[in-house]
């Protein structure tokens, strides 16, 4: 097969799929690979707010993101720009972030503010199959993992059968792929949920609500609310409780049959769980849960996307052995034709088509894209933390 894909892209949730409309638009052969069916990843357990940055530090630099992302999904029917509340309690500043990201919004009270641009992604599934129906040239597999990843005579050989000039990593928090140990040290693993209920009381008008916590709500008219819930780190004991529990509304909800994990008697819990989520989204105790979706996502200890080449931190670490102690090397070396898109966290429907524009005018038009959001970053601390666990 070589010679007939100028790009192969690994991932079809909504990175994977951004990345190869991108390509598609500059008129490149892609192939598209994805390990299961497609939406059935972190992006189909998505909640799929589309909303800005309002507290973070780097607000400035994603809230183009936002920007760019809510006029690229205008074309798609399953976004649905209804605006957002964004509320913050306990808090009288909200205006002086807003005024700060320059954004629109309209003041609601001293602690809510209604941004009309934003929006949500009612069935993020389908989303990813509009995007691919509007990219011409993008060949997708499905059921397709990719197991191996080699560099031979300056191509790569994907799964020993595909040989491509470049490749595109878009696979969450797997980096099996890539052996290169400074990213499992700076991306963390964390639980995203979505829960879809069906309220006795429904709304007239569609809105995202983005409570002070964390939890997110969007309202429909036809009475369905959908609320996300994250983060849980995983690896920890609350994390693994969680974990437990989630299956158990898969068991009982979707009628899964698959139990990997030992199930205990966490009935208390599920209903503590279910009490709580329905207060924060103001819903009547009478709701009735139609299904929950969760997903695992990747999460950067710095909470910025990773995106560019992929720094290779042997012949890095070979050529600039005082790394370990600290220094600062301009141009570390690089995987040939090698690059990433990851560590969305939370906000993969926000970042992924902005990022996927950024890289992609990167690879085939020679633009800078942010330092911050470079490999080198997680490469360097790690490098400094070898140095100091010898």
């Amino acid at each position: 097969m070589k010679g007939i894909f100028d790009i192969v892209v690994v991932g079809g949730g909504i990175a994977g799929t951004s990345v190869a409309h991108h390509f598609s638009i500059q008129g490149a052969k892609v192939l598209l690979l994805e390990g299961q069916k497609r939406g059935q990843g972190a992006s189909g357990a998505a909640g799929c707010w589309i909303n800005p940055y309002v507290y973070t530090r780097d607000a400035p630099l994603l809230n183009p993101a936002f920007q760019y992302t809510t006029a690229f999904y205008t074309q798609f029917p399953s976004f649905e720009q209804s605006g957002s509340l964004l509320r913050r309690e306990k808090s009288n500043h909200m205006s002086q972030h807003l005024s700060r990201v320059d954004l629109e919004f309209q003041t609601v009270d001293d602690n809510s503010f209604f941004v009309p641009n934003s929006g949500f992604i009612s069935n993020p599934t389908s989303l990813l199959s509009e995007i691919l129906e509007k990219s011409s040239n993008v060949t997708v597999k499905e059921n397709e993992e990719v197991r191996s990843l080699e560099r031979r005579d300056e191509l790569w050989a994907v799964n020993d059968s595909v040989l491509t000039d470049k490749v595109v990593l878009c696979t969450g928090h797997d980096f099996s792929l890539l052996k290169e140990p400074y990213f499992a040290a700076g991306v963390k693993r964390v639980w995203g949920e979505v829960f879809t209920f069906r309220n006795s009381e429904p709304r007239e008008t569609s809105h995202a609500n983005i409570e002070r916590d964390g939890v997110m709500v969007a309202y429909r008219p036809d009475g369905i609310v959908t609320v996300g819930s994250t983060h849980v780190r995983l690896g920890t004991s609350r994390a693994k409780k969680k974990e437990r529990m989630v299956l158990l509304f898969y068991i009982e909800f979707t009628h899964t049959d698959e139990t990997p994990l030992c199930i205990d008697d966490l009935t208390s819990t599920r209903s503590q769980r279910m009490q709580e989520i329905k207060l924060k989204a103001g819903l009547s105790e009478t709701c009735e849960l139609i299904s929950v979706r969760s997903g695992v996502r990747g999460m950067p200890t710095d909470y910025l996307p990773v995106v560019g080449n992929v720094v290779d931190s042997s012949r890095a670490l070979e050529l600039y052995p005082r790394i370990l102690k600290g220094q600062i090397v301009p141009d570390v070396p690089v995987h040939p034709n090698l690059f990433i898109i990851s560590a969305l966290g939370g906000r993969g429907f926000v970042l992924a088509p902005y990022l996927a524009k950024l890289l992609v005018s990167h690879i085939v038009g020679g633009e800078i894209l942010p330092p911050t959001f470079h490999t080198k970053r997680l490469f360097q601390k790690w490098a400094r933390r070898l140095d100091s666990s010898c």
